[in-house]
């Protein structure tokens, strides 16, 4: 009877242990030990940013009626990482919403039980380039962000919801946390082509471009224009082809409209004025423009066609200089990644961009 008594007692210590020991679930899970090979900006970002990342159950079964302990992010390794500070809120919820098609609406996106399980500054660390094929799980390889309160996660899928603020102790000398994660990204299956050059002041080159992983039906289309230029107004164009703009061949030499070394690439049918803005790290600037994607099949296989015009008053007579341009085809297939990221970089924002097919590689403590 002791001997039996004993065994109990050391059966039931057991599992004591085993329960109180933390275990991992990594997501997406094939990029535990093997890097996911992109970059990306999540919590750990340089800017303010409200975020969303909806994920699937089908990514979660291990962490079924388990509590959430923390969520980490490893660094991506080709990246040299900046010490910065920044002000993070996280909060958890189990959700209804549907990973492959959210809705661009954060409160949307919330379950009922959300809640906020972290609230606190933090230091990123500096760290040089690596040449290793993927960061391990450990150090300062990664930031592990231990939930001041455990979220108990029911089994449907997770919503995610970040919002950071950037702390600069200087405002002559910005100080933000510069942590890019080792992320995956799918593309659409399209391939962006940027073509011509660029005549803008201090964006030369081929500064215009598109996110190919954006170009999908229901999806949130991204195009920017990224240079040293860290203020102004630009004009963000959108044609249908760049072979002709009526009876006029393109590429059009604009010199004879008073913008010499200045073309225009694509017939012009429209315009939406964006703010060029200035990012924190070095003298650089961009301007993104966003805009939801329809979901209507009938888009699927179109091209867009775009380019930028910069105002610059007083340095030509057109008062305009212009970008290279942008062919940008919509893919007709959305990703069935099962994880759906919604960001704004206005944290007050009630909506956000969507992108399917990209995340951060998580790391879950249970």
């Amino acid at each position: 009877m002791r001997s039996i008594a004993l065994l109990s007692v050391l059966l039931v210590t057991s599992a004591a242990l085993r329960a109180q020991s933390p275990r991992y679930l990594a997501v997406p899970a094939q990029y535990d030990s093997t890097a996911a090979g992109h970059v990306a900006f999540w919590a750990l970002s340089p800017f303010d940013a409200r975020r969303q990342l909806v994920i699937d159950k089908k990514h979660l079964t291990g962490l079924k009626s388990q509590s959430i302990r923390s969520i980490s992010v490893r660094r991506h390794v080709a990246q040299a990482m900046v010490a910065g500070q920044l002000k993070l809120d996280i909060w958890l919820s189990n959700t209804t919403a549907n990973a492959d098609a959210p809705s661009p609406q954060f409160a949307s996106n919330r379950g009922k039980d959300h809640t906020l399980v972290f609230s606190r500054q933090l230091q990123t660390p500096t760290l040089s380039a690596s040449n290793a094929k993927v960061a391990p799980w450990k150090g300062q390889e990664m930031v592990t962000l231990q939930l001041q309160k455990r979220f108990a996660y029911t089994g449907g899928n997770l919503c995610i919801e970040t919002k950071t603020e950037v702390i600069v102790k200087n405002k002559n000398k910005p100080n933000p946390a510069w942590f890019v994660c080792d992320a995956l990204a799918r593309t659409s299956g399209t391939n962006v082509t940027r073509f011509g050059t660029s005549c803008i002041r201090q964006m030369p080159g081929q500064p215009a471009g598109a996110d190919a992983g954006s170009l999908v039906l229901g999806n949130t289309a991204v195009f920017y224009l990224a240079g040293d230029q860290q203020s102004g107004l630009a004009l963000a164009v959108f044609g249908s082809n760049d072979k002709k703009f009526g009876s006029v061949p393109l590429p059009a030499d604009l010199g004879i409209l008073g913008a010499p070394g200045c073309k225009l690439y694509i017939d012009w049918l429209f315009t939406v004025p964006v703010t060029i803005t200035g990012l924190p790290k070095g003298p650089r600037g961009h301007a993104v423009l966003s805009f939801e994607i329809p979901a209507n099949t009938a888009l699927a296989g179109k091209t867009l066609f775009n380019q930028w015009a910069v105002v610059d008053i007083g340095n030509n007579l057109l008062g305009m200089r212009f970008s290279n341009g942008v062919k940008a085809p919509i893919a007709s297939v959305s990703s069935s990644l099962g994880i759906a990221w919604i960001e704004s970089t206005d944290s007050k924002s009630p909506t956000g961009r969507i992108t399917l097919g990209r995340t951060p590689v998580l790391r879950f403590e249970y």
